[in-house]
């Protein structure tokens, strides 16, 4: 019984050090695209947008998760890891969708979780600027 706790607590050590890990990497929000894979993919993957994104993957994902805290802002699935397996879908960031991924309260309980341990230094426009302040910061 003894190990079973000293195992429990080791790995709760483990995680609160991985977290405050994660915390120290800059956090990278990259925009989701307009060309996207006909499949499921990682979301690293399926957005094959030519602007920023041919400028990004020029490293793997393996390598820029070493460097930073990777995600995206979709306007259908709202902040996700780049490593989430998602589908196919047609969807454009408007205002109006800002405001419905801003009614979603599992899509804004979810982004929070994932806000609440960033870093995050990012670049997007205006737009999605609103999509990530205007649901999920307020």
């Amino acid at each position: 019984m003894e190990l079973l706790g000293t195992t429990q607590a080791v790995a709760g050590q483990f995680y609160a050090l991985q977290q405050e890990l994660v915390s120290l990497k800059p956090t990278l929000i990259l925009l989701c695209s307009d060309k996207k894979l006909p499949h499921h993919a990682l979301a690293f993957d399926f957005y094959q947008g030519t602007g920023y994104l041919s400028i990004v993957k020029q490293w793997s994902q393996v390598e820029l998760s070493q460097v930073f805290n990777l995600f995206f802002l979709s306007a259908k699935h709202g902040l996700i890891h780049a490593s989430e397996l998602i589908e196919p879908y047609e969807q454009v960031m408007t205002d109006e969708r800002v405001s419905t991924l801003g009614a979603n309260k599992v899509l804004v309980s979810k982004a929070q979780r994932h806000i609440q341990s960033m870093n995050y230094d990012a670049l997007y426009t205006s737009c999605y600027q609103n999509g990530i302040k205007r649901p999920f910061l307020s």
